[in-house]
């Protein structure tokens, strides 16, 4: 039988020297954390034309329900790559990236398994009451205004880089920690505020280790101090550590090992340039990935988005549940495939066209002789074949390209500002409304409107929780909220 294996060897060998600044500005840019109204429905992806069209997520398997209508023989008299537009034009794409069973995560963008995801982006794995969050994994539950957080975490509020903790509120960095208030790098603690670089401590505060009940008195006079939260937690220490881990670079990989250029990795063995790729169990060999991670998911190259059980796979994006993937956009529960674009449940296909096994090797090795003769070989997807604004992505947010060079490398990038339906009926009030000092349900019915003139709402769950906790109410739109959180990268 014919075998691809030498090819696949020179794949992974080009992904193993790619430089970091590469990494994001190819393969991160592959996330959107912005919402759009595309063709009438909220969507990851804007109006652009390297895009069929959009239809709800809900309706993409009937609208799609033939996807092998679409299948194309491939064309040698053309590159990959515009072999892959050409398929890419036939399909119309989900509003949204939902996989497996959800609850209420109409707003929720690359969830699955998940329950009342709200204007989040990569949610996954059995999460519950999510919300203005980013990069939330492995069952948990109350999550607000945070990034990056997994392992069961739980009642977290404007916070980044948590691991298996409770009660984590406007601090960065955390580890198996609970009741913890603007504190960074804390592994097994609980009960600090405003503690820095410590391990197994309780009743701290500012470091300095006291009496429960003078903790308490303390602690309420701290917490009554509402305006300054935001304040305090922009001025933490913002770089991150690494935790329990030998032999790596990068920042927050936590009981990780001979991983290079790792950034908030979790459990991770043998990788170079990742970002957010975790599992409470283990991961190997991972390199150029971002947004992943699965019981035995292993030897990857060149990926956004993994989960379950992938393994083997090279170049693709979205692709839970699948091995031996190349070069694909999401596909579900397959098995060796190139350039395909959202199959399920299948194996040996290529171009979303069915071939036997032994006529899947041929004529896979002939394709990527074509790539490795045009020098493409272990390349990602162009700029050109990116369907998002790049100023719209993480790949922007954790990393200041200049404009000029993202729109000569053929990225698109958004000028004009993303529009908000507000009703002409709507009561819109300032952030300096008493109505944002206090808990009244009143301000359910209110659009507010921020400092910068953008729009956002309080919702009953968010409400809910910040009076629980006696957290303030957010002065900012929740994208900036978002950003709080990337201090680290530009530093």
């Amino acid at each position: 039988m014919t075998t691809i294996q030498p090819r696949v060897e020179k794949i992974k060998n080009k992904r193993k020297q790619t430089l970091f600044r590469d990494f994001l500005k190819e393969i991160v840019s592959r996330q959107p954390i912005v919402f759009y109204k595309t063709d009438g429905v909220v969507s990851r992806f804007p109006k652009t034309d390297r895009i069929k069209s959009v239809v709800k997520y809900q309706d993409f398997e009937k609208v799609n329900e033939d996807i092998f209508a679409h299948g194309q023989e491939y064309d040698f008299n053309q590159s990959f790559w515009d072999n892959f537009s050409s398929l890419l034009q036939k399909v119309s794409l989900p509003s949204m990236i939902h996989f497996f069973q959800n609850e209420n995560v109409d707003y929720g963008d690359v969830v699955s398994k998940g329950k009342n995801i709200y204007l989040c982006a990569y949610a996954v794995n059995e999460n519950e009451d999510i919300y203005y969050s980013f990069g939330i994994k492995d069952a948990c539950k109350n999550v607000f205004n945070s990034a990056l957080v997994g392992d069961h975490s739980e009642n977290i509020a404007m916070s980044c880089g948590v691991m298996h903790s409770y009660e984590v509120f406007y601090s960065r960095y955390i580890t198996n920690c609970s009741d913890v208030w603007f504190s960074t790098n804390l592994v097994g603690c609980s009960h600090c505020i405003n503690c820095h670089d410590l391990e197994n401590v309780s009743y701290a505060i500012g470091n300095k280790v006291m009496s429960k009940e003078e903790y308490m008195k303390q602690k309420e006079v701290i917490l009554q101090q509402k305006h300054n939260y935001v304040s305090r937690y922009k001025d933490l220490p913002a770089q991150p550590k690494n935790i329990a881990s030998t032999n790596v670079s990068g920042t927050f990989l936590v009981e990780s090992e001979d991983v290079e250029n790792g950034h908030f990795a979790y459990r991770l063995k043998n990788g170079r340039n990742v970002f957010n790729v975790w599992w409470f169990q283990s991961n190997q060999e991972l390199y150029d990935c971002v947004d992943g991670g699965g019981p035995t998911s292993a030897d990857m190259y060149g990926i956004n988005w993994f989960a379950i059980n992938s393994e083997k796979c090279m170049i693709s994006c979205h692709i839970p549940n699948c091995n031996n993937i190349y070069y694909s956009y999401y596909v579900e529960s397959c098995s060796y495939c190139i350039g395909c674009v959202w199959l399920k449940n299948k194996q040996f296909c290529i171009f979303n066209k069915q071939y036997t096994k032994e006529e899947w090797f041929v004529l896979a090795n002939k394709i990527f002789a074509q790539m490795e003769k045009e020098w493409i070989l272990g390349d990602f997807f162009p700029a050109t074949l990116c369907p998002f604004y790049f100023n719209d992505t993480i790949a922007q947010i954790v990393w200041d390209f200049d404009e000029s060079e993202i729109v000569k490398d053929g990225y698109l990038r958004r000028q004009e500002e993303v529009k908000v339906d507000i009703p002409t009926t709507a009561a819109i009030i300032k952030t300096n409304d008493p109505l944002l000092t206090n808990y009244d349900e009143s301000i359910l019915a209110k659009v507010i409107q921020d400092s910068k003139g953008n729009y956002y709402r309080i919702v009953k769950p968010e409400l809910d929780f910040h009076a629980r906790y006696g957290l303030p109410l957010s002065l900012l739109h929740w994208m900036d909220r978002l950003k709080l959180h990337f201090v680290w990268w530009n530093m």
